[in-house]
């Protein structure tokens, strides 16, 4: 999810004319600045804070109870958050409730309704939200996992620092407040010009050789497995046909109308799993390898560029 910021600051400033004023004098020329156009004035950092809040509805456990005390710890965050951004944050009345929390330090927000089920994300922001969007992940998860909550979301920063957050329990609960730990990163705005402002192609970091070659051995091993998933699937799917039709058959030469019942009954529920399970096997799958495929490109091709920085042949 992404949205753009509008800072409380910016405010045109009064003026009569609404054009710019170009000055001639001794071969220099000056240009005075359009006075209707807003001055943004950006603040020297931005504080931001990404939660995972597993915050499914009638699944996670206390769920209110740590959503209330999430609300709670990022009112108390120090340094101060400038941004927020939840996920799992499947109920509007949870966020409702962190909002309340927060609105203090935080007034304005942002609930995403998009998706089956919802999205679960939400944005918290310092500064009105001008317009915002949500990019859905392509890798999502089979529908199956549901429980998982994720097949149903001239100057430039550089970050300062970059920590883990949100491991403290609940003061009552003694639990922890989530699944995951909050990321919480200080982004610090650089003018251009600056020392380091512009760095070289030769000083793009990347990550260790070996850490691509652990994520394409993890990629081998999931796609291993969502193609026996869609084999498995499938051939439920077929099995569960051929029962059917069986169970058709058999209902003419029943001798009970018991029998009869049971039989269809039979074939109803078992052609109702396998459809659900050949179209699984045959649609959300084969999309999440084809999904797959790309992201073992995207890293194959960061590998390669990784060893020719390092001076290496691929």
């Amino acid at each position: 999810m992404s949205g753009n910021l509008k800072s409380p600051l910016a405010s045109p400033r009064p003026s009569t004319s609404t054009t710019n004023t170009v000055c001639m004098n001794n071969d220099m020329t000056t240009t005075t600045p359009n006075p209707n156009i807003p001055i943004l004035h950006l603040p020297p950092s931005l504080r931001i804070i990404s939660l995972n809040c597993w915050g499914l509805k009638f699944i996670s456990t206390h769920r209110s109870a740590r959503l209330l005390e999430i609300g709670r710890q990022l009112s108390l965050a120090s340094p101060t958050p400038t941004l927020v951004g939840l996920q799992e944050c499947w109920t509007q009345a949870d966020y409702l409730a962190v909002r309340s929390l927060t609105k203090s330090i935080l007034p304005y927000g942002k609930f995403y309704f998009s998706g089956i089920f919802g999205s679960g994300l939400a944005i918290l922001s310092k500064y009105p939200i001008e317009e915002s969007s949500m990019y859905r992940y392509p890798l999502n998860g089979r529908p199956s996992a549901f429980y998982r909550g994720d097949c149903p979301a001239g100057q430039r920063w550089e970050v300062e620092n970059v920590e883990v957050g949100m491991t403290m329990r609940h003061p009552t609960l003694r639990c922890s407040l989530s699944d995951h730990f909050s990321v919480e990163t200080t982004l610090v705005r650089q003018h251009a010009g600056e020392a380091g402002s512009e760095p070289a192609m030769s000083t793009y970091m990347y990550l260790p050789i070996e850490t691509y070659d652990e994520i394409l051995a993890m990629i081998a091993t999931y796609n291993i497995r969502e193609r026996k998933q869609r084999r498995l699937r499938l051939t439920h799917f077929v099995v569960e046909l051929f029962v059917a039709l069986g169970c058709f058959v058999a209902v003419w030469w029943s001798p009970h109308n018991f029998v009869a019942f049971l039989l269809m009954l039979l074939s109803t529920l078992g052609l109702s799993a396998g459809v659900l399970d050949g179209l699984m096997g045959g649609l959300f799958v084969g999309s999440e390898i084809r999904a797959l495929k790309e992201f073992e490109y995207e890293v194959r091709n960061a590998r390669e560029q990784a060893l020719r920085s390092s001076g290496s042949n691929p």
